[in-house]
């Protein structure tokens, strides 16, 4: 099955989780001519483990492989951009075919998303046991 893996540095242990933290660079981070163009960018980000999946012990700076199916991935892109998209134009072409304002059009829409993301937000332990992120040394 294939994989979607960074490589990372374990920057916390807790009792139940173990947070890595993964440098993320653009395309144009490795572009020799970086320094003169403003778009070579590298960000850090944390990724929360939980530490009951893992079968190994790590220690903290231990260098890992933090990895998800593809699937998983997928899953994951369709919850925080396609369906967004999805009630985003869907909502928007309903109020504009009702006759509002294009004001109120947007309000409705950004409610809607709002409402989609508190949703997503109400049910992030439920959803973090179907997306399974493992690490690795």
């Amino acid at each position: 099955m294939k994989r979607i893996e960074h490589q990372g540095r374990i920057s916390k242990i807790e009792d139940d989780s173990i947070f890595v933290t993964v440098v993320s660079r653009s395309a144009c981070a490795a572009c020799h001519a970086r320094q003169v163009c403003s778009n070579g960018d590298m960000k850090e980000k944390i990724i929360e483990v939980p530490r009951k999946k893992q079968s190994e012990e790590f220690v903290e700076g231990d260098e890992v492989t933090v990895y998800i199916s593809s699937g998983t991935g997928l899953w994951a892109v369709m919850l925080a951009y396609v369906f967004p998209l999805l009630i985003l134009l869907s909502v928007l072409s309903i109020c504009a075919a009702s006759g509002y304002p294009d004001y109120l059009n947007a309000l409705i829409t950004i409610a809607f998303l709002f409402f989609y993301f508190i949703i997503l937000f109400t049910f992030r332990r439920k959803l973090n046991g179907k997306i399974n992120i493992k690490i690795e040394k």
